[in-house]
């Protein structure tokens, strides 16, 4: 099975997934071609989902991820630099560590979020 599949019946060719890979492994010939892997570009790709996220079809998938991992980008949830900003700059946090053993499955969870 291939790493990078895309539905040709859902695809608009818009090239959105190619210009945000990070790792550049997807590749689109023309403006009337389907993006496509790189040759070779399974070794390189890592994995981050950001291709299916970005495209407003649902036209791609991995198989080495689950859409269910792959949650759409919310536009409407966008927030605009000041408000980032502000957010950062007023956030305070204070800790208490507790002499307590954390187990193995919540930072295994934690570290796969991550």
């Amino acid at each position: 099975m291939s790493l990078f599949n895309i539905d040709q019946k859902k695809c608009k060719k818009d090239g959105i997934c190619v210009a945000e890979c990070p790792s550049q492994i997807i590749v689109q010939v023309d403006k009337n071609s389907f993006p496509s892997l790189l040759e070779g570009g399974e070794e390189f790709c890592i994995n981050c989902g950001h291709c299916v996220a970005v495209c407003p079809y649902g036209a791609l998938t991995l198989s080495t991820m689950s859409l269910a991992a792959c949650p759409s980008i919310q536009e409407n949830l966008f927030i605009d630099a000041d408000a980032v900003k502000q957010l950062l700059q007023s956030r305070r946090s204070i800790r208490q560590y507790k002499g307590k053993i954390v187990s193995h499955k919540i930072l295994k969870d934690l570290i796969e979020t991550a």
